[in-house]
């Protein structure tokens, strides 16, 4: 449901001009090619490019022909990109952001409190049982997504656990299954839509100064 988020604010932000949005899905090693592509035969007038599908020859492709681009993401590489990324204390890079939060208010998590696992129900489930089968219970779970949330709601239930009294279960994101749990999750929710808007009026500016350097959250 994000990228689908994403790419509807892109397309409110781009009709306001004019302009139409073509979604294409390309693999990274046919990424160069179809860029240039596009714009030798003047089919586009800039491009939307996703952090997994950028590297080293695109970058040099969109600087030497000042191809007007933003990436959806920061580059793990020196480069000449334009991008746009969320702050990761908001959630971008999940982990990261709350592990940040918690070390700025000194609260470390103790080894073996930190699970990693599939993003499913199923894996949530488990990872939670895990977690309770040791003897000292948190106080709460920060799971990375719903689907994760359910499963370890299911098992926090079927161990008479009553949430939040007993202990806190924290998600991302409202979409799918955040409201009709009960009781409803605490929810950290990212609005992809506005980040979609300010990538397609980055992408504007781009078209019309292709020279300018774009680089926020």
């Amino acid at each position: 449901p994000h990228m689908f988020e994403m790419m509807s604010g892109m397309e409110e932000a781009l009709a306001k001009k004019g302009y139409l949005l073509c979604v294409k899905s390309i693999a990274a090693e046919e990424a160069c090619g179809f860029v240039e592509k596009i714009f030798d035969s003047k089919e586009a007038d800039g491009v939307v490019l996703h952090a997994s599908i950028i590297s080293p020859a695109m970058d040099e492709l969109v600087a030497a022909r000042e191809i007007p681009h933003i990436v959806i993401g920061i580059p793990d590489f020196p480069s000449h990109f334009s991008w746009i990324d969320i702050d990761n204390r908001l959630g971008g890079h999940r982990l990261e952001g709350v592990l940040s939060v918690l070390n700025e208010h000194d609260v470390l998590i103790p080894g073996g409190h930190l699970r990693r696992g599939a993003s499913d129900c199923d894996s949530g489930y488990a990872m939670t049982e895990e977690r309770l089968s040791q003897k000292e219970r948190p106080d709460a779970i920060i799971c990375a997504n719903n689907y994760i949330a359910y499963g370890c709601v299911m098992a926090l239930k079927e161990h008479g656990e009553v949430i939040p009294e007993d202990i806190g279960v924290i998600a991302f994101d409202e979409y799918p299954l955040s409201r009709i749990l009960k009781p409803m999750l605490t929810v950290v929710d990212i609005d992809v839509f506005d980040m979609g808007y300010q990538t397609g009026k980055c992408i504007l500016s781009k078209i019309r100064k292709p020279n300018l350097t774009v680089r926020y959250y």
